[in-house]
């Protein structure tokens, strides 16, 4: 059972605020569990209770961004496979708004120093999703389809992370526009 302090965070909610804070000020390899325990006002031992170690916390908290970005996916690629361009920009709109509210976590994850790593498992997500999504296109020459989905999402990945970068200024419906125009037309296409 998780505690409570007086504020209504759990002991978990803690642990991962603070850890937050650590890793925006220095590597996941300078962050150690009695450092990140005593900023909690925990012992080690509570701490153990919930996380093995503080990569394994961390790696938890990756997944869990990788997760959210993946979760309103299947509708963009239901849309798009639709070639409902208006809807497939307002679903994807839609799911870029989830980034903005992950912010906080992801732009840590974006300038951390498993930053690489970090981005490598984001767009191994594009891509799988985005070969689902290219399935549904029969006038795809299956020798494009690699080069394709590895053009599309690695550009994806950089617009997306230059826009998190940048405190999501950009409004989410023109970063969509942008993205969908170019896999639905190409950047020239008309």
């Amino acid at each position: 059972m998780s505690r409570t302090d007086p504020i209504g965070q759990t002991t978990v909610d803690i642990i991962i605020s603070k850890f937050w804070e650590m890793y925006e000020k220095k590597p996941l390899s300078q962050i150690n569990v009695t450092d990140l325990s005593k900023a909690c006002g925990i012992s080690r031992g509570t701490f153990y209770q919930y996380y093995e170690n503080v990569y394994a916390l961390y790696y938890e908290l990756e997944a869990e961004v990788i997760n959210t970005s993946e979760r309103g996916l299947s509708d963009v690629i239901m849309y798009g496979a639709g070639q409902n361009f208006e809807k497939y920009i307002e679903v994807s709109s839609n799911h870029l708004r989830t980034h903005v509210q992950t912010l906080d976590k992801l732009k840590p994850l974006l300038n951390g120093s498993e930053s690489a790593s970090f981005r490598k498992m984001w767009l191994e997500s594009i891509q799988k999703n985005f070969v689902k999504m290219i399935e549904f296109s029969d006038d795809l020459p299956t020798d494009d389809r690699d080069n394709l989905t590895l053009f599309f999402s690695g550009g994806l990945l950089s617009v997306l992370s230059n826009w998190v970068l940048n405190d999501c200024r950009e409004p989410a419906g023109n970063i969509a526009r942008v993205a969908t125009r170019i896999l639905s037309k190409g950047i020239l296409g008309k």
